[in-house]
């Protein structure tokens, strides 16, 4: 059987001709080669690779020796083949083998083949070595005597070797695949990371998406052995976004140890029903150039073993349309660049156990129809209002001082006051006790 082989990644297609260097217009041609096998033993996976092309055209293709035509061939006259897929990136590591076929003049390869039954790689390690060109007496001949000499053996291109799958790439051992159930569709990638497509079979087959990047090191295993199965763990399992429905899913909060362990809201007993869960030690949301909109049916509760802040650029507004419960096990501290406005609807009650300190540089102002210290309602002792008092106080002075030359000490003993100063002194009286309150006692200050 023959077979058109050549180096040719850098062709451009043209409307009348799929390759510069292909066959002219008009000519036809039949490729009689079927599926081939072929290891892979060199791979452009993106433009650090020495033979990148400079746009970019042939990332992702790949050098392979076929298994059939290209035994013993040397590594230079070796085929370039093109992923069949465009739209899915799954390029194959060194060593591992791919199926290759003829089209449109070119070589195009599959996804590699399943050799080792393992999710992370699939080589055939020394396969290449059994199908490299033997070198000629004179070959041996020149590198025994170029060794002899000092110098160093000629070396194949260090990306073909035989033990290797890569540049950097390795077989992680402790990466399992995932245990199958009936109907599921799983894809895993080759160092822990999988979704699942799956179902609950325990609730009329409810569809799950389960998403997982990085195994639980202590997943438990089907078997001791690279081929065991494990399956996800919403807990252990590095990173995790499970949407189900109609499933419990056992997911241990991260305070359920703490003191504060949801103390202002009720925890769920168990986390049924339709749901996404995402579990990580780190989760962030951004938006560069809108808003985060939280919009819930049943509340929104926020439980943390640390702090809880909330920093705006701009204002800061919350609305309760009913209560507003804040408690703190110590300091409460409210710091305000400019004026505090506080507006309340009905009561305000403020209970301190330790002492009540307030400052002002300028005027402290407490204004109600009526203010109480020491008793909610107690009007029994009311405050002295100052300028009413001082006029009562001259008014007084002044009864006594206008009459001052009727104050007379008669020889015979003390003798009755002047009428003026009685007059005066009854007026006074009336004042204080013809009336609920005198006119120097508050009528909105009481103290007890």
């Amino acid at each position: 059987m023959s077979r058109v082989k050549r180096a040719n990644y850098t062709f451009r297609f043209t409307q009348a001709n799929p390759f510069n260097q292909g066959a002219a217009l008009g000519t036809s041609y039949q490729e009689t080669t079927p599926l081939e096998e072929a290891i892979v033993v060199d791979v452009v996976v993106n433009d650090q690779h020495s033979d990148y092309d400079t746009d970019g055209y042939n990332v992702g293709a790949v050098k392979v020796r076929m298994l059939s035509s290209d035994a013993f061939d040397q590594a230079g006259s070796l085929t370039w083949a093109f992923p069949m897929s465009p739209n899915v990136t799954d390029y194959p590591l060194l060593n591992e083998i791919v199926l290759v076929m003829p089209a449109l003049n070119r070589f195009y390869y599959t996804r590699r083949l399943n050799v080792s039954n393992r999710v992370t790689a699939q080589p055939l390690f020394g396969l290449n070595d059994g199908f490299k060109a033997r070198p000629s007496t004179e070959q041996q001949t020149s590198e025994m005597s170029r060794v002899g000499d000092g110098g160093a053996p000629v070396r194949d291109d260090p990306g073909t070797e035989a033990d290797r799958l890569g540049a950097y790439f390795e077989d992680k051992l402790t990466v399992y695949r995932l245990r199958s159930r009936e109907g599921d569709i799983i894809y895993e990638g080759r160092t822990g990371q999988s979704i699942r497509l799956g179902s609950s079979p325990d609730a009329n087959l409810s569809p799950t998406l389960l998403l997982r990047c990085g195994p639980s090191p202590n997943a438990p295993r089907s078997t001791n052995s690279p081929f065991s199965l494990i399956d996800e763990d919403i807990n252990g399992d590095l990173s995790s976004i499970w949407m189900v429905t109609n499933q419990n899913v056992p997911l241990t909060f991260a305070t359920v140890n703490g003191k504060t362990h949801f103390k202002s809201a009720t925890a769920p007993n168990t986390l049924d029903g339709n749901q996404i869960i995402l579990n990580s030690d780190r989760i962030v949301f951004n938006t560069k150039a809108g808003k985060l909109l939280v919009s819930t049916f049943l509340g929104t509760n926020f439980s943390t073993m640390q702090d809880h802040t909330v920093d705006t650029e701009k204002n800061y507004i919350s609305y309760a349309a009913l209560n507003r419960e804040v408690e703190t096990g110590q300091k409460y501290l409210i710091t305000v660049g400019a004026d505090y406005l506080l507006k309340v609807g009905a009561s305000k009650t403020s209970e301190v156990v330790g002492k009540t300190i307030e400052r002002s540089n300028d005027t402290h102002a407490i204004v109600a129809s009526k203010i109480f210290i020491g008793s909610l309602s107690n009007e029994e002792q009311p405050l002295v209002r100052g300028e009413d008092l001082r006029s009562f106080l001259l008014e007084f002075i002044d009864a006594h001082l206008k009459n001052a030359a009727a104050h007379t000490l008669p020889t015979i003993g003390i003798g009755p006051l002047s009428p003026a100063v009685v007059t005066a002194l009854q007026a006074l009286r009336v004042k204080v006790a013809g009336s609920k309150k005198a006119p120097f006692e508050s009528q909105t200050n009481f103290v007890v």
